[in-house]
């Protein structure tokens, strides 16, 4: 066997008719020990998870959309095999859905109200009016992610159905960060099982438990924010991971109810209006809105409440459930009343607001408390004002009045939903005249819950686990925004995608990658071993400082590749580093022994301007990797986050690492900081020596190296500290003829005043004696007067 799933639910081809579009409804708000399970957020709003096989497509209304380019684009996957990808999918899934009045209406009242252009019939996400495509088929039956089984090998695949998972068992003996090994589940009796993973480096744990079930299984599992995990006892903690249950995020939805006067067929959702503000119109008619199902579903909602309260597992959120008991209440007198009547709903897309899941217990089948602050950022609540204006303006167009009571006003409408029980929040009776308070006090759940496990927060972009080797996560746990319309299908899609790009991955295996895998593109066996061996002698010595520095993570590191030590890397290593710096320090002695070396502190990025330029710095090293030039030199299954990754993990320096580094380029760069070998200082121009490198306040001394630099010159320092010798050299010699020139002159001069007095003298003998032999003496005197002069003023 290849490949164990793990489903904690049924399967959905244990019941045809729960299956059938008709049943839409009732299967949804069938939440007792079925394959609905209710929750509802702190929010006070009603929300479901699925409990089987084929998950949230074997409860959804059904309706199959692509997401757009530029989501494809954020997401960093390859759009011709996410095209592949989605088509792999559509075989077995997709259906093009029977055009009849009521969504006919609507397509057409959407048109009619501005939601240009008319796109057809695609899968393509784009602003305008389009019909998509639905997993029901033309008889009505629902196919589900669980008809993709079906392209499988029954001899290297078994499915355990009502397994559900405890936790996930990991392992750190001989590693320097936990690996996954395999999980612990309960069977359908009560009997626990331990599954693990074959022995070879390949193989990994793959979680899929959806937006609610997958951070709550790391959570169980000791990996999510320690002091949370500490509270509920979990242990051990294997990783402090923060960002665990973060970015919890649910696309709001507002709804209107149109009682028809005319017979609605039952349809789901076919049309979309994608607006330009980030609304997505959608709607759906029929015996959805049976009365049955609606008495199922608030008897569910009740009976939750029932066990919250006498169980220890209640949160301090106080909600009331008075507004069903007061709504049954009501409409007792048309129990038996038959609906005709469709709802036109508006998403938010996003959102922007975001909340948080947290565990309530240590239980796997009871649900976490989650919370997703809807309508918490105004940029939401505008986009649902619009929304629901923009479906006021289709319920009041001549399109759609075949489907409205002519005497249905729109406060009348609004007041509908206000006095239905949609959730447990307060209501104000003057929403029906406020669009914002409408859509806080009436805010529903279209099921598109998503984050927890969010890529590049928990997850890299290959959707592995950050700080944790052997298990993924896929599925809309990951999303940072929902996708399209509704995410269904890229759900599915991602699927297939990441499956296919896994079988890549263990295609090319070989020792290279192996090695990459293993994070080896670093020091050379040599290098490190010396490192370890002077930190040895460093701890055995009496020189240490009071700094506490741990080996530890050397220690881990050569665990982890003893197998492959004799391997061999084709690797390159792209750096930046940051001129000047600002950041400084000092330098002082550990004892007066010369051979050893001084206690030195850099204080690497403590100024915020170093640490700036480093992460700008990162991310050109970033793009440059991301090149097309440099394609050839980079796996394509490489990720940012994989690479960032392996330096992060071996053993660059001695400080503390962060899980979350790989993230954070100022944590990334304050955690794997190294030298660049030009340090320099501690003998400074101006502060220790002149400018001519003279020693302050001593004779015949200087210092002339990189210890006077002020900052490092250019990109690498050794031309300028050799240029520095010769220049200095030059002019010391220099220095050292003017010396001896100045003192020749300075004989001259006085010879000048010598030979000028003797001149006089000479003259005044001439005047006298008029000997012509001494004649010719005093020209070559005065010669000799007119060069001496030359000579004082370059002496001056």
């Amino acid at each position: 066997m290849a490949l164990l799933v793990l489903e904690r639910g049924g399967s959905p081809y244990d019941n045809s008719t729960a299956t059938d579009i008709g049943n839409f409804a009732k299967t949804l708000s069938n939440t007792s020990k079925s394959w609905s399970q209710l929750f509802v957020s702190e929010d006070g709003v009603y929300n479901t998870r699925a409990r089987v096989l084929g998950g949230g497509s074997v409860l959804n209304a059904g309706f199959y959309t692509r997401a757009g380019d530029d989501y494809v684009k954020e997401a960093d996957w390859m759009s011709d095999e996410v095209e592949a990808a989605y088509g792999w999918v559509e075989k077995k899934v997709a259906f093009k859905p029977p055009m009849l009045g009521w969504q006919t209406a609507l397509k057409d009242g959407l048109l009619e109200v501005g939601e240009f252009p008319y796109n057809g019939f695609t899968y393509d996400h784009i602003n305008g009016t389009k019909i998509g495509d639905t997993i029901f088929d033309d008889a009505g039956q629902r196919h589900t992610a669980a008809n993709l089984l079906e392209y499988s090998n029954p001899n290297s695949i078994a499915v355990y159905l009502h397994a559900t998972v405890h936790k996930i068992l990991f392992t750190t003996k001989g590693r320097p960060r936990p690996k996954a090994y395999g999980v612990i589940f309960q069977d359908a009796n009560g009997l626990l099982h331990k599954a693990e993973l074959a022995k070879n480096a390949m193989n990994e744990v793959i979680l899929s438990a959806g937006a609610i079930g997958s951070p709550q299984l790391l959570m169980l599992s000791g990996v999510g924010p320690m002091a949370h995990l500490v509270a509920h006892g979990i242990k051990p903690v294997v990783l402090d991971h923060p960002m665990v249950g973060q970015g919890m995020g649910d696309n709001p939805m507002n709804a209107i109810f149109i009682p028809s006067p005319t017979p609605v067929e039952v349809s789901l959702i076919q049309v979309v209006g994608i607006t330009k503000f980030d609304s997505y119109i959608e709607g759906a008619s029929g015996v959805i809105f049976s009365y049955s199902w609606t008495r199922n579903f608030f008897d569910g909602v009740l009976n939750y409440f029932n066990e919250m309260q006498t169980s220890r597992t209640t949160t301090s959120t106080s909600l009331s459930t008075q507004s069903i008991t007061d709504f049954f209440k009501s409409i007792n007198p048309l129990l038996n009343a038959t609906i005709k009547a469709g709802l036109i709903l508006q998403k938010v897309a996003g959102p922007v607001s975001r909340g948080h899941l947290e565990l309530r217990n240590i239980n796997p089948n009871d649900n976490p408390s989650v919370r997703f602050n809807y309508y918490q950022e105004p940029e939401d609540l505008e986009k649902c004002v619009e929304g629901i204006a923009t479906i006021i303006k289709v319920i009041n167009s001549k399109a759609f009045s075949k489907f409205k009571y002519p005497e249905a006003t729109i406060h009348g409408l609004l007041d509908i939903i206000r006095s239905v029980p949609t959730n447990l929040r307060p209501r104000h009776v003057t929403s029906v005249l406020n669009l914002k308070q409408f859509c806080i006090d009436t805010v529903m759940t279209i099921w598109h819950y998503h984050g927890g496990c969010q890529v590049g927060r928990v997850v890299d972009k290959n959707y592995k686990v950050l700080g944790i080797d052997g298990l993924r996560v896929i599925d809309g746990s990951t999303f940072l925004k929902s996708p399209g319309t509704n995410p269904q299908a890229t759900i599915m899609m991602l699927g297939r995608y990441m499956g296919q790009k896994i079988l890549r991955e263990r295609e090319m295996v070989s020792v290279r990658s192996i090695c990459f895998d293993l994070n080896l593109a670093y020091y050379t066996f040599k290098e490190v071993a010396w490192k370890v061996k002077h930190l040895l002698y460093m701890q055995t010595s009496r020189t240490t400082t009071s700094t506490s520095l741990s080996t530890q993570s050397i220690t881990d590191f050569f665990k982890s590749i003893n197998p492959l030590l004799n391997a061999t890397i084709k690797a390159g290593l792209i750096l930046q580093k940051v001129a000047g710096p600002v950041s400084r320090d000092h330098l002082e002695l550990r004892n007066i022994n010369p051979n050893d070396n001084p206690s030195v502190r850099f204080n690497y990025y403590q100024e915020p301007e170093d640490l700036e330029k480093c992460v700008e710095g990162i991310a050109t090293i970033i793009k440059v990797i991301n090149s097309k030039a440099f394609s050839k030199f980079k796996y394509p299954e490489a990720t940012i986050h994989g690479l960032l990754d392996i330096i992060r993990s071996v053993p660059t320096n001695l400080r503390p690492r962060h899980v979350t580094s790989v993230l954070n380029l100022k944590q990334f760069c304050i955690d794997t900081v190294m030298t660049i070998w030009h340090y320099h200082g501690g003998c400074q121009v101006g502060r220790v020596v002149d400018k001519n490198y003279k020693v302050l306040g001593i004779d015949g001394l200087r210092v002339i190296d990189g210890s006077t630099f002020l900052k490092s010159p250019g990109t690498n320092a050794q031309a300028t500290i050799m240029m520095l010798g010769r220049y200095m050299g030059q002019k010391i010699l220099r220095e050292r003829e003017m010396v001896s020139v100045r003192s020749i002159f300075f004989d001259l001069n006085l010879a000048y005043y010598t030979f000028k007095e003797v001149a006089w003298k000479v003259k005044h003998l001439l005047y006298f004696s008029r000997i012509s032999n001494l004649l010719h003496c005093f020209q070559f005197i005065s010669a000799a007067v007119k060069m001496f002069r030359y000579g004082r003023t370059v002496a001056n």
